[in-house]
């Protein structure tokens, strides 16, 4: 057989070298890319120059984001919304809100844009073609009147009809749910004496689940209630169904349905040691801790918000940053451990404490999903009031 010679030229494999060398380098760069923008995963949404300490409420509709702003002064009260057209001012002064310093809630409803104001007195309006319309409040269609509840505070929709949750914070005398009928008429579902309002709402398919506060009125004044159109029932609270038990004010901040579960976020003097997380099952009827809780949470008495997205459950939180190191934050939950994902700078999110505010206490007052991006509203001091957005994609 005749063999057959192979000739390797000179120089063949210094080419080769180089090339796997350069090849190195750009896999190199895109890491070091790829990392870069994990570390920016976090931005701040430009808004314009407010003067108040929170983004209360967020709302999304057709691509456009709107926010409710809060201050702790008269006329404080305002809405705003970003489009393809930038921020504008939709409400505030000029639609009778110059006595309120709150907007604390934001809903849609039959294509209409709800907002919740309050603190000196509570009422409801309704956006539709581009007016502001009173329909709820100081006793209009059978509704509440300044003298017997602060402010309507969450909403929710229910069976088909919007139901508001009212607080009264100042004397902590009362709660209640009303239900705004078709006819613009409201009806008073409920009132609970000794507890200072329903906070929080949540609505699912059967039933309206209600989540209570007080402070120091009466132990664990945290409360979770639930109504399945006819009857109402205490399911959580005061050690009932394994929940919570703890002495000083509560708060159920926040409710969300995460796995088939209820779950509610519960703000608490951070001394007892309670859980801030808690989920119900609806099934055998109890409650207990979701996840074991990061240690960071001993300084935590707010977890404002929680959120449910592609089997995550997301968490805005917060405290004191003086007296404590509590830090506005947000959490998220994959159904086994809590991990931090904003706050302190990480992910390039804020620092803290916040760099407008001049309070000592900062949290994340609400979470929303808007053009793929979770927004985080951050709220402290008296001039603290930003937004914040995280690319989920981006990892």
């Amino acid at each position: 057989m005749t063999s057959r010679r192979v000739h390797i030229r000179r120089g063949w494999f210094r080419p080769s070298f180089l090339s796997l060398v350069v090849l190195v380098m750009v896999l190199l760069a895109i890491w070091l890319f790829a990392g870069s923008h994990d570390d920016e995963a976090w931005s701040e949404i430009t808004s314009p120059a407010w003067s108040h300490h929170a983004v209360r409420t967020v709302l999304v509709q057709d691509d456009a984001l709107y926010v409710g702003l809060a201050a702790a002064y008269e006329g404080a009260a305002q809405v705003w919304r970003l489009s393809q057209q930038g921020w504008q001012q939709i409400g505030g002064s000029g639609q009778g809100w110059e006595g309120f310093q709150s907007v604390s809630g934001l809903i849609e409803h039959e294509s209409k844009i709800y907002a919740a104001l309050g603190y000196t007195g509570g009422r409801v309006y309704r956006l539709s073609n581009g007016e502001w319309e009173h329909v709820g409040g100081e006793g209009l269609g059978g509704s509440w009147t300044s003298a017997d509840y602060e402010w309507p505070y969450d909403f929710a929709v229910f069976d088909g009809a919007l139901h508001a949750g009212l607080r009264n914070n100042k004397s902590c005398n009362g709660a209640a749910v009303f239900r705004l009928n078709k006819n613009d008429t409201w009806t008073k579902l409920r009132h609970w004496n000794d507890v200072c309002g329903a906070y929080s709402l949540l609505s699912t398919e059967l039933a309206l689940f209600v989540g209570l506060d007080g402070k120091d009125v009466a132990p664990s004044a945290a409360q979770v209630w639930r109504y399945n159109k006819s009857d109402w029932a205490k399911i959580g609270g005061n050690g009932l169904n394994g929940s919570w038990d703890f002495a000083g004010y509560g708060y159920v901040e926040s409710l969300a349905v995460y796995r088939g579960q209820i779950v509610a976020s519960i703000g608490r003097p951070p001394s007892t040691g309670v859980h801030g997380v808690w989920a119900f099952d609806q099934e055998s009827s109890q409650w207990e801790p979701l996840g074991q809780a990061p240690a960071a949470w001993a300084d935590f008495h707010i977890f404002n918000h929680l959120l449910v997205l592609d089997g995550y459950l997301f968490l805005g939180a917060g405290g004191q940053t003086h007296q404590k190191s509590a830090f506005a934050s947000v959490w998220r939950y994959d159904g086994e451990e809590w991990e931090l994902i904003g706050g302190k700078g990480l992910n390039g999110s804020w620092n803290s404490p916040l760099e407008n505010a001049d309070g000592n206490t900062e949290w994340v007052y609400r979470l929303a999903i808007w053009k793929s991006r979770l927004v985080a509203a951050v709220a402290g001091g008296h001039t603290g009031a930003a937004l914040w957005y995280f690319q989920l994609d981006a990892e």
